[in-house]
């Protein structure tokens, strides 16, 4: 049986790191991490078949959200998390809006 891809997206290392770790330890699928929105946006749309995302929301280079937007722009139809450790009515709501 073949496993899903789930690209795990933050920029903080530690955070995919712990991520990939448990996603890899419980054999729930396979794992692609990246610490640059960009570098995961370009091997999303790229030809993999992506299963899940799973992001922060909060990135300097570029924000959950817009990588959401830019993947579905792109052709992306699987499912995606987004996750915050800050977040305030206006970022839930565009989430939400998605």
């Amino acid at each position: 049986m073949k496993k899903h891809l789930i690209v795990v997206v933050d920029d903080e290392v530690e955070i995919t790191d712990i991520l990939s770790y448990h996603i890899k330890e419980n054999k729930l699928a396979e794992v692609k991490e990246f610490n640059d929105p960009a570098e995961a946006l370009e091997f999303i749309l790229g030809g993999a078949k992506v299963n899940i995302i799973v992001s922060d929301e909060m990135m300097p280079r570029m924000h959950g959200l817009e990588l959401l937007h830019k993947c579905v722009a792109g052709g992306y139809d699987g499912d995606f998390f987004i996750f915050s450790a800050c977040a305030d009515d206006a970022m839930a709501y565009g989430l939400m809006t998605v």
